[in-house]
C-alpha cells in the first residue's frame, strides 16, 4: 500500500510538470507569433514610406529647373570638365594665338603648335576635381546639379490633395494629421451626425465635410468600450476596424468621462515591445472646475522649428499629457482653454460671437483660445444633426475632429 501510494503521487507530479512545460512552450510560441506580426507590420509601413518618398523625389525632379551643363575641353591638356555655359563664354578661344614679328614688313601670323608645348598642370577655374568626370546626357540630370525652386501651393490645391481619393494613404494621413498651415487662415468644415436606425441610435456615425460643397474628408463612429467612450476615426466610410490602413486613430475617455485622449493607429505600449510601433498621443482634454465654472483644458504637443508637432509617445500613465499638466509640466505642450460666454445686453443672455457660423443655441457650442486670447477653434450647431467646425493653426484636421467628437459624448462637463 505504501509503495502504490508513493507511485501514484510520483505520476501526478510528473503530469503536473509536463503540463506546466507544455503551457510555457505555448506561451513562447504565441509571443513569437505576435513579435513576427508586429515586425511584419513595421516593415510594411517602412516600405510604403520609402516608396512614397521615392515617388515624390521622381515627381520633384520633373518639376525643377536644371542648369544646363556643357562639356569644356581644355586645348592644352585635352581634358574634359563639366562647366556651366556662362563660364564657357569666358574660356572659349575664339582665334588661335599668334606671335607678331617686329619690322617694316606687315606682321605675319604664326600658328602655335600646341602639341609641342610643355604640358602644365590644369587648374579648373570652377574648382572641379582633377579626375576626369564622365560626360552625362542632359536628358538624365544628376540630382547634385539640380536647383530646386520652392513652389507655393495654393490653399485650393492643398485641400484638393487630402480629399482626393487618388492621393496615397500615407500622404493623406500626413496632411490630415499635421498642423493646418498658418498661411491658409481658417478651414471651415461641417459635421453631420447620422443616427438613423437602431444600431446608429446607440452608436451614431459622424461625417466631416467641407463647408459649402460638402466634400467628404473623414468619418468617425462610436463603438462599444468598457469603462468609457470610444470613437474610431477613419477615411473609410464603411470599415471602422482599427487595423484598417485607412484608420487614423481613436478617441477615448477616462476617469468617468472627465478626460479624453486622442491616439493614432499605433499599438498599446503594454502589449508592444517595439518602440517605433507604440501609439502617439495627439491631444488630451481635461474637464475640471475652475473658479466655480466648468472649463475645458486642451493640451497639444509642442511645435518644433519646422512648425511640426513633436511626437508624444507615453509608455506609462504618469507620462500622459494630463498627468504632466496636473504637475505643472507644460514646457512641451500648447495649452488652450474654452472661452467664457459674455453677457449680451440686448438679449440679456450669455453668448459667444461665432461671426455667423453658428445659428442655434446648444450646450456643445464652444470656442478654444490660446494664451493670447486668439480663437483657434470654434464649434457650434446650425441645424438638426448638423454642426460647423472651424479650425486654424496649430490644430490639425484630425485633432479638431477629435475635439468635436468629445462634445458629442454624454458628459456633464458640456453643461
Amino acid at each position: 500500500m505504501l509503495r502504490r501510494s508513493f507511485a501514484g503521487e510520483t505520476g501526478d507530479q510528473f503530469d503536473s510538470q509536463a503540463r506546466v512545460a507544455y503551457n510555457n512552450n505555448v506561451m513562447v510560441l504565441k509571443r513569437e507569433q505576435i513579435m513576427k506580426e508586429q515586425r511584419r507590420k513595421y516593415l510594411q509601413q517602412k516600405e510604403a514610406s520609402l516608396q512614397y518618398k521615392e515617388n515624390k523625389l521622381l515627381k520633384t525632379k520633373s518639376e525643377t529647373r536644371i542648369i544646363a551643363v556643357n562639356t569644356y575641353v581644355n586645348p592644352v591638356t585635352s581634358r574634359q570638365s563639366n562647366v556651366p555655359s556662362e563660364v564657357i563664354k569666358d574660356l572659349t578661344v575664339k582665334e588661335d594665338p599668334v606671335i607678331e614679328k617686329s619690322g617694316p614688313n606687315p606682321p605675319e601670323k604664326e600658328v602655335v603648335d600646341f602639341a609641342n608645348l610643355p604640358k602644365t598642370p590644369f587648374i579648373d577655374p570652377i574648382g572641379e576635381k582633377e579626375e576626369i568626370e564622365e560626360v552625362k546626357d542632359e536628358s538624365e540630370p544628376n540630382p547634385k546639379e539640380e536647383i530646386e525652386i520652392p513652389r507655393t501651393v495654393s490653399k485650393k490645391d492643398y485641400i484638393t490633395e487630402f480629399i482626393d481619393p487618388a492621393t496615397p494613404i500615407a500622404r493623406r494621413k500626413q496632411l490630415l494629421m499635421s498642423p493646418y498651415p498658418s498661411e491658409y487662415g481658417t478651414l471651415q468644415c461641417t459635421i453631420q451626425r447620422v443616427n438613423t436606425g437602431l444600431s446608429k441610435k446607440m452608436y451614431p456615425e459622424y461625417k466631416l465635410m467641407l463647408s459649402g460643397n460638402y466634400k467628404y474628408i473623414l468619418m468617425a463612429k462610436q463603438t462599444a468600450f468598457v469603462g468609457g467612450s470610444h470613437y474610431v476615426i477613419t477615411y473609410d466610410a464603411v470599415n471602422f476596424e482599427r487595423k484598417n490602413p485607412n484608420c487614423l486613430g481613436k478617441l477615448r475617455s477616462f476617469a468617468g468621462q472627465s478626460s479624453y485622449n486622442l491616439f493614432d493607429q499605433g499599438e498599446n505600449p503594454k502589449t508592444c515591445s517595439l518602440p517605433e510601433l507604440i501609439r502617439a498621443q495627439h491631444f488630451s482634454i481635461l474637464i475640471r472646475d475652475d473658479d466655480d465654472t466648468k472649463k475645458m483644458h486642451v493640451m497639444l504637443p509642442k511645435l518644433d522649428k519646422d512648425n511640426e508637432q513633436i511626437t508624444w509617445k507615453p509608455v506609462h500613465d504618469k507620462e500622459h499629457m494630463i498627468e504632466q499638466f496636473k504637475q505643472g509640466k507644460t514646457k512641451n505642450m500648447i495649452c488652450l482653454i474654452n472661452k467664457s460666454p459674455e453677457l449680451n445686453h440686448l438679449t440679456k443672455k450669455y453668448s459667444l460671437n461665432f461671426n455667423g457660423r453658428v445659428s442655434q443655441p446648444s450646450i456643445r457650442n464652444l470656442q478654444l483660445i490660446d494664451e493670447d486670447k486668439n480663437v483657434c477653434l470654434q464649434f457650434g450647431r446650425i441645424g438638426d444633426n448638423y454642426y460647423n467646425l472651424d479650425l486654424c493653426f496649430p490644430f490639425s484636421i484630425f485633432q479638431a475632429f477629435g475635439i468635436a467628437l468629445s462634445t458629442f459624448d454624454f458628459k456633464s462637463a458640456c453643461q
